[in-house]
């Protein structure tokens, strides 16, 4: 299958289009080269990290111990395609450690996996396993300029935890206390962090923008362990690189063994196709779920905990009116007299949860209901009752979860997913919300507290095991029908599981919340920490999941303006995922409304961010179209800037109609470089651009945040020329018509219900 593969007594070629391996047999450290020469990689070893006896820690290098010979199987099928195995193992005292390498003819990357077995009378307790490990040997990655200019993409933990990438010349913020770590890191991390140390889980990108050429190393698999990355630059070198496997100490029976997730090594001069290629890989092992995007109103944002039936009852009311429809509507965290206890509804819901789903479902609407189902309020009849499904720490202590001041009680524990009657309980619990009261649509949320570290009922699995089971018997007790939203979630146990995903930090009417000072990483609610994490991790929109960007906010209050208001309507738009509005109803002027249905339906295939790997929060956001694109630029300082454009950088070589969003206004045809007036802090402006043409085109529309890239077509027939537009709801608004015989484009006005077709 390989295109060169050679082996001598001490080193083994494997040679395919793209790159190429090397393996010395004698030192026990394999190498990856680009065939173009551009990026190169080693010394690359494998190692265990565990313990004989309880306080007794050792580790196991492949640079220690000689392996022994290496066995290639040739042709081999694995989840991402056909390969050749390299198997090549260490045998030390009673314990064997084995590395399996997965090649692939025509790609760019590498795939690795550890596997460490038992073969003593005895149990160990195994900590760590590497399948992917630099530690400042050699040349390490030759790449560029080197660490200097590269920049560090992390990936992040879960739903809330930072994303983006920053410089190797500024330290990574550190989570300051108890809760940041708790909420924001793995397990791992915990107790590692460093000035020196950059370090994601998941997946981290290493990017050398000035040449486009990107390191990228990612767990494809992340059903049983949290993958933790790391990165050190210390004495001015790039010092160490390696994936880390935590087992969190699970035990290791005499005659068994444990294997690493898959790991992939991507060596890449696209650093964006790179971290798509890797999503898709990663959905493909992990078989992921992406629906079709859903509107919604969400009660969150507007009562909080606070919310009473009444209130509920009467948005359910005058949403039939909104335009265009609503399809989902969705109780939040307020109706239940504890955290924990979700049939136990509280005086402010007079109501069974039947009989709620009932009223929705009479209304016309979709029925959804928000769950934290991994944790329990320490006033809660659930705790009180069976304290023995928590948790538990060294001492016995039941394991905090969370601490809220909004929930009675203010702490939580976190709920055991493996024990066996809390697994009953779980199933009851689903299976009487989805199939007896019949509501469409679960939002899980603290999905973080069901992989927390502490003694388990089943004590040798991992966080990663438990919350992915616990998340299992959710899916089979719903059904596949049921849509789920995961949120406060583990990126990578929740792939397959959950239709839609949280990937940023809870939004606000507010551009940024001091609580991050306290926190020392960025977990709080504000509006910079929803865009800036969004943007960050949308390139696994429709690849990993549906995204959920958080709720649409259209009612103003003090710290929240006009500019923020249509830079988050933009984002949303084209972020192409869920579209919840969070808003009393009744409060909602004609002018307000309108802004909902500009956006609905979102964009049918999700923008890119242009500079992600160029600043912690892109400010150019992209999104290719066949006749008409779509470019938002940002200005997320606190100062008004030119604005500057570049088309070349967005791949557009040729002359272009601009037109622009909010002041609906043609420019003209542009080329190149331009720059267009100012951007004032926090602001999109937000541009359609229709290559020129020798026929007649629509430019844009002031009736959707398409601008006539959806939903909008000029026709040709022996009758002449029409347009139509398929836009759901009532629409009312002007379309610009370019005809390349005219210099001004003519506008139409329209107005219609769903369709119009018209001849022009």
């Amino acid at each position: 299958m390989t295109q060169g593969y050679s082996q001598n007594a001490n080193v083994i070629h494997l040679t395919g289009e793209k790159i190429s391996l090397t393996l010395e047999t004698t030192t026990g450290a394999l190498s990856l080269t680009r065939t173009d020469g551009k990026i190169k990689f080693g010394p690359i070893l494998f190692w265990a990290g565990f313990r004989p006896e309880p306080e007794d820690k050792k580790f196991l290098f492949s640079t220690i111990v000689l392996p022994g010979k290496p066995r290639l199987l040739k042709d081999q099928e694995t989840q991402i395609g056909k390969a050749d195995i390299l198997n090549w193992e260490i045998d030390f005292r009673n314990y064997r450690l084995g590395w399996g390498i997965a090649f692939f003819e025509q790609e760019e990357f590498v795939c690795f996996r550890v596997k460490l077995s038992n073969q003593s009378k005895e149990p160990i307790w195994v900590d760590e396993l590497s399948p992917f490990s630099y530690r400042g040997a050699g040349d390490g990655l030759e790449m560029g300029a080197g660490y200097t200019v590269w920049k560090f993409f992390r990936l992040g933990y879960q739903s809330w935890s930072p994303s983006g990438s920053i410089g190797f010349l500024e330290p990574q913020k550190r989570a300051r206390n108890f809760l940041a770590k708790r909420i924001g890191l793995a397990p791992y991390l915990w107790s590692r962090q460093s000035d020196s140390v950059f370090s994601s889980e998941y997946m981290a990108e290493i990017v050398e923008p000035e040449l486009d050429l990107a390191f990228l190393l990612g767990a494809i698999t992340s059903r049983d362990q949290t993958p933790v990355i790391e990165a050190e630059v210390k004495y001015e070198r790039f010092r160490r690189l390696e994936m880390i496997c935590d087992m969190e100490g699970i035990e290791l029976a005499p005659g068994n063994e444990l294997c690493s997730e898959w790991v992939l090594a991507m060596l890449s001069d696209t650093p964006r196709a790179a971290q798509k290629k890797y999503y898709e890989l990663w959905a493909k092992t992990m078989n992921a779920r992406a629906p079709k995007p859903v509107t919604g109103w969400c009660s969150w944002y507007y009562y909080f905990n606070k919310i009473t039936l009444a209130q509920f009852e009467d948005n359910l009311k005058r949403a039939k009116e909104f335009n265009p429809k609503i399809e989902l509507f969705q109780l939040d965290d307020g109706y239940e007299r504890a955290v924990g206890d979700w049939l136990d509804w509280n005086e402010r819901f007079p109501i069974s949860p039947k009989e709620l789903a009932e009223e929705i479902h009479a209304k016309g609407f979709k029925a959804g209901i928000w769950l934290a189902p991994f944790v329990a309020s320490i006033s809660s009849e659930l705790y009180k009752n069976h304290p023995e499904w928590t948790l538990k720490n060294q001492d016995g202590w039941s394991v905090i979860g969370m601490i809220n001041p909004m929930w009675e009680g203010k702490i939580a524990f976190a709920l055991d997913p493996t024990h066996p009657e809390f697994q009953q309980w779980l199933k009851g619990l689903i299976e009487h919300l989805v199939k007896d009261c019949k509501f469409d649509f679960l939002k899980l949320d603290f999905l973080y507290a069901g992989a927390l570290p502490g003694k388990r009922y089943a004590q040798n699995l991992t966080g990663a095991q438990a919350l992915r089971k616990g998340l299992e018997i959710i899916r089979e007790s719903a059904g596949e029908n049921c849509l789920i939203l995961g949120c406060g979630a583990p990126l990578g146990p929740s792939i397959g599981i959950v239709d839609i995903m949280r990937v940023s930090q809870d939004t606000e009417r507010k551009w940024k919340n001091p609580l991050d000072f306290v926190m020392g990483i960025s977990l709080s609610p504000s509006l910079k920490n929803c865009f800036k994490n969004n943007l960050a991790r949308s390139l696994s929109a429709g690849r990993l999941w549906m995204l959920d960007p958080d709720c649409l906010l259209l009612s103003g209050a003090k710290g929240f303006n006009e500019v923020e208001l249509k830079s988050q309507l933009v984002l949303f738009y084209l972020f192409s995922g869920q579209l919840f509005l969070s808003e009393e109803l009744a409060g909602l002027n004609e002018g307000q409304k309108k802004l909902f249905s500009l956006a609905v339906p979102v964009s049918e295939h999700p923008a890119e961010p242009i500079d992600l790997f160029e600043r912690e929060f892109p400010e150019q956001f992209f999104k290719r179209g066949d006749k008409m694109s779509l470019l938002a630029v940002a200005n997320w300082s606190e100062q008004a800037k030119p604005l500057k454009v570049n088309l070349f950088r967005f791949g557009l070589n040729s002359k272009y109609h601009l037109f622009e969003a909010w002041d609906w206004n043609y420019y003209g045809e542009f080329e190149g470089k331009f720059e267009l007036g100012e951007i004032q802090p926090h602001q999109v402006r937000y541009f359609a651009l229709t290559q020129v043409s020798n026929q007649p085109q629509i430019i844009g529309l002031d009736f959707h945040l398409g601008m006539g890239a959806q939903g909008a077509s000029i026709r040709k027939s022996s009758e002449g020329l029409s347009l139509e537009l398929s836009l759901l709801g009532i629409r009312q608004g002007r379309v610009w018509i370019k005809f390349p015989d005219r210099k001004e484009p003519k506008i139409l006005a329209v107005e219609f219900e769903d369709n119009l077709k018209i001849e022009i």
